[in-house]
């Protein structure tokens, strides 16, 4: 006969007890043979015991077991040479132990009557309160203590509350009923179920053994007399299993029969497993404790207990029978059937007699249980029982899904879940059939499907139904869901390429013929069946999402959804996926070309085709250009659409704007011109200077352009601009560039302006994020710190440089005289020297107040454009050389407005506008200086400066780190085209912002997204209408401890870059978190932002862009942020110093694990401290890996090095981190992550544990396939550590980590820890 194997959870975790001990520190007191003390220090459990029995009892050396039936006597011996258990035995235990069997042998009933006048009451009739509430205050926290003593409080409430149950009046006690209900099953766990138990010594464990049988007696006597007691017999299930922990530890023990023939005769029920099965356990404590239920007459009353029935339910019975279900394997069937045979077939008639109004509460619950416990019980004792237990389980569940009650229904529906997920209760072969034949599943839809959890359990359902689906079952459920297909949706990996295709024909008809409205659900669906079917049906399918993209009345969300189910077949990394790509964007380009309503949205998609593989589509590009013109057909469209706006609007077009009902004319735009931009960049052979002038004149120059165009249209040729060839930039500068109207320029027009004129007179390249320029930018323009304006006399200007027009006699004459003699000899020498000068520069002295003067000839030109041209010239080339030359002020005259006549408004215009420009180059103060009776030039130049101040702020800027790129501007998160931007979920109003630009369906996968990972750190949703791919919603909230704020804002960076590199995102776009509706401190907000991110990208060494993207209003923040990045970025420039560790192995490729050789040093002396500390929990290691990661090494490494500079000690610890081997090879890719933190709890803060125990760790890993387990040995910084709960998020002010005080460590910085090996064991 097999043994039947019952799963018992009998583990301990933090949790649920707060029972973390996984070391015991032993005090053996030698002196006395009848004590033995378990103490755990600081938090752990401990507990005393002590021996029951006197020293001086007799000995007995023989013990007899009559086995029913076979008349097998067998007489064992007190030590089993085959276990190493018996082996510990020292001949001490065995004499005490033989002492104390025989005394209960002469003396039955000594441990349910003996008194202690230490711990009774003089009244046997009273519960011992006192001992009561000491007992109770022992029992539970962390430091719980369970005494075993004789004279102690448990010991004296058993033996109280078994003289009360004797007398049948325990439950009128509320202490003794509350003893009884509550302190037994919690003590009684502990003693039997907790993993201490291993650790424990024998005199420990004889004692539990002794405190057992006390309780046996209590619970025997119970059962004497009505109610059922629930909760001792729920005790006397773990007494009896012999799966325990407890039983596990003895399960070698020899059975020594302590009852003669004559005491127990036919009663004994329990015997040794060896004589029953096949095994070497011989449970001989359990047979025991068997048999001394028996012998005290529980299983008499327990028995007696049946004759009630008419007051019982389902909860009542389980109780009586589960006692027997672990352990029916040591008992003899024979028995054990004559005496419960007729109350088994007394349960069949209670459950096969349930009314109808019990299926609609709660409790139904528990007849499913007692159906389980009736199956174990009966495989073994009653196999023919079996089928009619099946037919009452499924007839059960039925009965209640028929029911209109939802109670009844959900429970049908959560039983059946149970049947699915266990085989062993009812073969699957059977259930499908049941299912199929009384039509279940159909049933089940007729309840509240609209109820969510309802609804996850009928998914459930079908997935498991799903291979049997035929068509009329698709066509059936389709109709039953009005298309939604919600549920066909959840579980669609169940089903194969034909019922995929029965599918799409449901989808297919029910559109065409309008007999089904078109839901998102069903649009996304056909989107997930085009990934898993055939070339054959995806091309079917993306004909049917085409043809319903063209019906008319579709709102904007639902075309959104046709495009994702479109890109999400065409992103399909496989070859032959490619046509389908050209055939889609072959009818975009041919609804353009035949300027269908929509054809704005077609441009759009076209758009998007071209994004999905923006590095690999040359050749198609070039088919796009070559076949279908995709050039000419675009900048007409452009032109089309532009003019079409204008004459609807007339004249008033607004980037919101739309074109076509959906889409808006600043999205249309945009969408042209990155089209337009990916042919230029990858095809531009094919992009003449004559479409760079087309597109020039329709965005510029042409008077239907708006503001939203010629924005557009800058910024498109300064990004393009390395693309045009050197004749293109040429004539394009000359040709339409230099000619543009003032009226026209603006920041990005003359940024324009300014890189063509560069590029155009080989002038060198000032980029703002060029690492190798000593001039530092200028970020805040500021007009009224940087600019100037006096009415005055320039020669007592007392700036650095004063600037003086050669041509102008009046001035320079003047100059000249108050320089004096040595002054005016200097200039007429270099002037002799060279004539053409551009710039005559001249140390001043006698009265000026300057440092030098520099002469500049200059004269007006009829031409207004040319005269810009030479003013702008003119204030260019003296900024220039004031900044080479290291001055820091300059001051000019107002050139043209004096005996010239030019006009002041242009003069003052173009001057203030050069001198800005040319601060975004040279920080120099600048001053104007104006004669005194001027006062009409005066008022002018105020004025330009004022309006150029309004709208001349940098609005972006770019540095270099590593091989990435740090970027701040000025604009909003919503429209970056970045590949992720980033969300903080704690804050209202960002979330708000980012969701309703991105739609419903955002809002809607946002909802799911939080509903099924509540506890994740990062939520990743789809981008919805947002031009980014992705959004990452991150939980983040600020802390009034500045460190406390710095460390949140290191944790949010650090997560949000490990899971960019783990989604393969090049770039990213990051909100000012905490400079709004927080308040944070924006100094340290800003500085920590930057600094993490500098030191991200250079210690990680990857080409990524990161954005920082402040909001119009923050003017100040943003300076903040340019400040910062501009600030010790040489620091950044450079990789960390390391050196690999010298174990390491020399590789090719991106391989991360080496198997260590089992002969080596490093092998055995890691497999040794694994084995240290495992216990023996298990069989085999399978083999050691190292792991080479070295840009986590590194990062590990920087970690360590600032760890010992502030602690000035080393801290680090090799710990042990147990987990699945799924996540095992997520780790080694892409470090810890406590993003998943909360997985197995957070008792000590929400972060990554890890413990010095192997054993502790084990429990939190999860075997594979082959019963195959891992775990990492790491090195943990440990820093500063402080004792941790459930409410931290980040280490406290001043500390690193949290702990349990023992061997538990959590961290909250993924790279504080480094995994090291990977232990793969049996």
């Amino acid at each position: 006969m097999k043994r039947i194997n019952c799963s018992t959870d009998t583990s301990l975790d933090d949790n649920a007890s707060d029972n973390v001990s996984k070391r015991k520190c032993i005090e053996h007191n030698t002196n006395n043979r009848n004590s033995a003390i378990i103490a755990v220090n600081n938090d752990e459990s401990h507990l005393t015991t002590s021996n029951f029995t006197d020293p001086e009892l007799p000995l007995e050396d023989n013990w007899i077991i009559n086995i029913d039936n076979d008349n097998i006597l067998h007489r064992s011996t007190s030590v089993n040479d085959n276990t190493n258990d018996i082996i510990a035995l020292e001949s001490f235990v065995n004499e005490q132990f033989e002492q104390r069997m025989a005394f209960f042998k002469n003396n039955p009933n000594i441990l349910s009557t003996t008194k202690s006048d230490n711990q009774m009451n003089n009244d046997s009739n009273l519960f011992t309160t006192g001992a009561f509430l000491d007992l109770e205050t022992k029992i539970y926290g962390e430091n719980w203590t369970i005494p075993l003593k004789r004279e102690e409080s448990l010991s004296a409430c058993l033996l109280s509350a078994t003289n009360l149950a004797l007398l049948g009046i325990a439950d009128e006690d509320e202490c003794c009923k509350k003893f009884m209900e509550v302190l037994i099953p919690e003590a009684f766990r502990k003693l039997h179920c907790s993993h201490h138990i291993n650790n424990w010594s024998h005199e420990v464990q004889l004692s539990i053994y002794e405190i057992t049988i006390l309780l046996i007696d209590l619970i025997a006597a119970r059962l004497s007399y009505t109610p059922v007691p629930i909760q001792l017999l729920s005790t006397l299930a773990i007494l009896f299993d012999s799966n325990s922990v407890f039983h596990q530890k003895h399960k070698n023990q020899s059975f020594q029969y302590c009852f003669s023939n004559e005491e127990l005769d036919d009663r004994l029920l329990s015997c040794p497993s060896f004589l029953l099965i096949t095994s070497s356990d011989t449970h001989g404590w359990l047979c025991q404790i068997i048999n001394r239920f028996v012998e005290q007459k529980g299983i008499q009353n327990l028995a007696e207990q049946f004759e009630n029935y008419q007051s019982f339910t389902a909860l009542e019975y389980n109780a009586l029978l589960a006692p027997f279900v672990n352990c029916i394997n040591y008992i003899m069937k024979g028995k054990y059937r004559m005496l419960f045979g007729k109350d088994i077939d007394q349960i069949f008639n209670y459950i096969e007699n349930l009314k109808e109004q019990d299926f609609h509460i709660e409790s139904i619950n528990n007849t499913f249980e007692l159906l389980s416990t009736l199956q174990k019980l009966c495989s073994v004792v009653w196999p023919h029982c079996l089928k009619r237990i099946e037919y009452l389980h499924l007839n059960l569940i039925l009965q209640m899904i028929t029911q209109t009650n939802f109670n009844a229904k959900m429970n049908s529906m959560i039983q059946l879940a149970k049947l699915f997920e266990n085989n062993t209760l009812i073969p699957h072969d059977v259930l499908t059939a049941y299912i199929t034949e009384n039509s279940i599943l159909w049933k089940a839809l007729e309840g509240n499907i609209a109820q969510i959890e309802y609804m996850k359990k009928v998914c459930v359902l079908i997935g498991f139904a799903a291979p049997h689906f035929l068509k009329e079952d698709f066509e059936k459920l389709w109709k039953m869901q009005h298309g939604q297909l919600s549920f066909i949706f959840a579980e669609i990996v169940k089903f194969n390429s034909e019922q995929l295709n029965h599918l799409i024909d449901c989808i297919d008809e029910s559109w065409k013929t309008r007999t089904m409205p078109m839901h998102m659900e069903s649009i996304v669906l056909l989107g997930e069946i085009g990934l898993k079917c055939e070339k054959q049906s995806t091309a079917r399918i993306l004909q049917v999402l085409w043809d319903a993209t063209l019906t008319n009345g579709l709102s904007p969300s639902m075309l959104d959804c046709f495009l994702r189910s479109h890109y999400q077949i065409l992103s399909e990394d496989r070859s032959e996926y490619d046509e389908f790509g050209r055939d889609y964007s072959a009818k975009c380009i041919e609804l353009v070309q035949r300027k269908e309503v929509w054809h704005a949205r077609s441009v759009k998609y076209l758009n998007e085709i071209l994004r999905l593989d923006p590095t690999n589509n040359k050749n198609f590009i070039e088919i796009l250009v070559n076949k279908y013109n995709v050039i000419n057909v675009l900048i007409e469209n452009l032109s089309n659409i532009q003019q079409d706006m204008w004459n609807k609007t007339e004249g008033s077009v607004m980037p919101d704007t739309l074109v076509d009902g959906h889409l808006t004319f600043q999205e249309s735009t945009k969408n042209h011109l990155e089209i337009l931009s990916s042919v230029l960049k990858r095809g531009n052979s094919s992009f003449l200077h004559k479409h760079t002038e087309e597109l020039w004149d329709i965005l510029i120059t042409n008077e239907r352009a708006s503001t939203c165009d010629r924005e557009f249209g800058f910024s498109w040729f300064v990004d393009c601009v390395e693309n045009f060839n050197r004749q293109t930039q040429i004539t394009l500068f000359n040709e339409r560039i230099s000619k543009l109207s003032p009226i026209y320029y603006c920041p990005k027009g003359n940024a324009c302006y300014k890189l063509y004129s560069e590029r155009c007179n080989e002038l060198r390249n000032l980029v703002l994020n060029s690492s190798t320029s000593s001039m530092k930018p200028i970020i805040n323009r500021d007009l009224n710190a940087l600019v100037h304006i006096y009415q005055g006399d320039l020669i007592v200007e007392q700036s650095d440089v004063v600037v003086v027009c050669s041509l102008s006699t009046t001035l320079h004459e003047s100059v000249l005289k108050i320089g004096g003699d040595l002054m005016k000899y200097s200039f007429e020498t270099e002037y002799k020297n060279n004539p053409t000068a551009p710039i005559i520069s001249i140390a001043a002295s006698g009265q000026l107040a300057a440092k030098t003067v520099y002469f500049l000839p200059w004269k007006p030109n009829i031409d207004n454009i040319k005269c810009c041209e030479s003013i702008r010239k003119f204030v260019s080339n003296a900024m220039e050389k004031a900044a080479t030359e290291n001055y820091k002020s300059i001051a000019f005259p107002a050139v043209g407005c004096g005996q010239y006549g030019c006009s002041i408004s242009f003069v003052a215009w173009t001057l203030v506008d050069e001198v800005f420009r040319q601060l975004v180059k040279y920080p120099l103060s600048v001053s104007f200086v104006i004669l005194p009776n001027r006062t009409d030039i005066y008022n002018e130049f105020q004025a330009q400066i004022n309006l150029i101040q309004e709208t001349s702020e940098i609005k972006s800027l770019s540095v270099a780190i590593g091989k990435g790129t740090v970027e701040v501007e000025i604009g909003d998160i919503t429209t970056q085209k970045v590949d992720v931007i980033i969300g903080n979920s704690s804050s209202d109003i960002l979330k708000k912002e980012i969701m309703n630009a991105a739609g419903n369906d955002v809002k809607i996968a946002y909802a799911k997204e939080y509903e099924n990972n509540q506890k994740s750190l990062i939520l990743s949703i789809p981008s919805g209408k947002l031009p980014c791919k992705q959004i990452f919603f991150i939980k983040w909230d600020p802390d009034r401890n500045e460190d406390v704020l710095q460390q949140s804002i290191v944790d949010f960076i650090w997560n949000i870059i490990q899971n960019v590199i783990l989604y393969k995102f090049t770039s990213v776009a990051f909100p000012a978190i905490g400079c709004g509706q927080y308040r944070c401190p924006t100094n340290i907000v800003v500085k920590t932002m930057v600094k993490e991110i500098k030191h991200q990208l250079a210690m990680r060494s990857i080409p990524l862009t990161v954005k920082f993207v402040i909001q119009s209003k923050q003017q100040t923040i943003f300076n903040q942020f340019c400040n910062q990045i501009l600030s010790s970025r040489e620091e950044f420039g450079t990789s960390i110093d390391y050196q690999l560790p010298s174990t390491w192995e020399q590789s090719t490729g991106n391989k991360l694990r080496f198997v260590v050789p089992s002969n080596s040093a490093e092998y055995k002396s890691i497999i040794a401290d694994f084995d240290q500390t495992m216990n023996r929990k298990y069989t085999a290691i399978i083999q050691l890996e190292r792991i080479q990661n070295e840009r986590w090494y590194a990062q590990y490494v920087a970690h360590s090095k600032e760890f010992r500079q502030r602690l000035n000690t080393d801290t680090e610890k090799c710990l042990y981190h147990g987990c699945s081997q799924q996540v095992a090879d997520s780790i080694i890719k892409n470090c810890f992550n406590r993003s998943f933190a909360g997985k197995h709890g957070t008792v000590y803060g929400v972060g990554v544990y890890f413990s010095s125990y192997a054993d502790y760790s084990h429990s939190f890993t999860d075997p594979d396939s082959n019963a195959e387990r891992c775990m990492f040995m790491a090195r943990v910084l440990i820093g500063n550590t402080t004792q941790g709960n459930s409410l931290i998020r980040s280490p406290p002010d001043g500390f690193d980590s949290t702990t349990n005080g023992r061997h538990i460590f959590v961290i909250y910085h993924d790279a504080q820890a480094f995994a090291e090996y990977l232990i793969t064991y049996k």
